[in-house]
């Protein structure tokens, strides 16, 4: 995950808006987002605080999302996005 461990994002509260590919067993190719958002454990509790009450009022006016993922380490999207990708699958 390129953009995450970019700088100091690894240790910053951020949402996040993927836009992931996806492949249907009929052979369509589809695109869904899905909506992170991403609290590590290493960011202070405040900002944890501030990014989990305003977590619902930011995905409310995403429309098109079709999933939400809260992650809090980059084992939780795994090393290539698996995660992300199943989730939109």
């Amino acid at each position: 995950m390129e953009w995450i461990s970019e700088g100091d994002r690894l240790n910053e509260c951020c949402y996040a808006v993927i836009d992931v590919a996806v492949s249907k067993a009929d052979g369509r190719q589809l695109s869904k987002l899905v909506f992170l958002t991403w609290a590590p454990d290493s960011c202070k509790i405040r900002e944890k605080m501030k990014y989990a009450s305003t977590k619902q009022a930011v995905g409310s006016v995403l429309t098109g999302a079709s999933a939400t993922l809260n992650a809090t380490d980059i084992s939780e999207l795994g090393a290539e996005g698996e995660e992300i990708i199943a989730l939109a699958g």
